[in-house]
Order: C-alpha cells, then structure tokens, then sequence
C-alpha cells in the first residue's frame, strides 16, 4: 500500500510548519515493501507478459529545512524481480530526464508541461543501469536518489 492520510497526518504537518523551520514531507503512491519475494505465479506460464515485477522502497515522512540545507537527497531502492521461472532476462534501468513525464492516460513518454524547477524531483545517481541475465525468480536491487529542491 502506499502512504497513509487523513486528519492526523495534515495536523503532524501543520504542527511541525508552525514550530520550527523544517518541512515535513510526506510521500505518497504505490509501492510495495517488506520481504516481497519473486513467486511462481501466473506470469510465469504466459510468455508475453512482461517477466520483471518492481518494487520501489523510500522514507515515508522526512524532515528538512531547504532554507538552510538546501537540496534533499531521498535515497530510493528499487528492487526488480524476474518472474519467470524457466529463462533469465536482461534490461536496461532507466530513469526519466527532468524535461519529461510519463503520461498515464497515452501510456507514453512527452515533454512535460511543468518547468518550475521548484515542483519538480530529480534522479541523482546511476540513472541508467544494466543488468545483463538476472536468473529465474531472481531480484537484483538498485539504489538510486531523488533530490528535491523545494518542499511539496
């Protein structure tokens, strides 16, 4: 599941705003954690769905004062799994530039519409990563930062 909600956490955020000069951020979005394993599972007997599962792992609630710390940097692991269970399978890990976006209705990549530096993430890091015959049912886990220039 993904970040929580509600009432307490707006008024955690509220509470740390108004008593100090850190930001409280809270992530949000899908991800899943805790000792997920690569299982047999239904992808493995279908050969043209995609073999890779990802699982992305962060901080949920971070504290920072970008007036007199500057840049965060918010370590991200990401682990992929390949879910087949008879061939091994190699893929290029890429992370998108800041001038694009992932638009979920085309499903496809395009210029994005923002560039206020301040509303935006960047990857910092490895951004592009190779991972050449990872095993059947096997994970390799890749670490990367988001580096956020301003709270939101």
């Amino acid at each position: 599941g993904g970040g929580g909600g509600g009432d307490d956490d707006q008024k955690t955020k509220e509470a740390v705003a108004s008593s100090s000069p850190l930001t409280t951020v809270a992530a949000s979005g899908f991800f899943m954690i805790r000792n997920q394993k690569c299982l047999h599972s239904l992808y493995s007997k279908n050969k043209s769905a995609c073999p890779l599962k990802v699982m992305v792992r962060h901080p949920e609630l971070l504290q920072h004062d970008f007036t007199t710390k500057g840049r965060l940097f918010v370590p991200v692991d990401i682990q992929v799994c390949n879910r087949r269970d008879d061939i091994s399978v190699s893929f290029v890990f890429e992370t998108l530039p800041p001038n694009q976006e992932f638009d979920s209705v085309s499903r496809s990549f395009r210029e994005s519409r923002n560039h206020s530096m301040a509303a935006r993430y960047f990857w910092h890091g490895k951004t592009t990563q190779r991972v050449k015959q990872l095993g059947p049912n096997k994970k390799v886990l890749l670490q990367i930062h988001a580096a956020f220039h301003a709270d939101g």
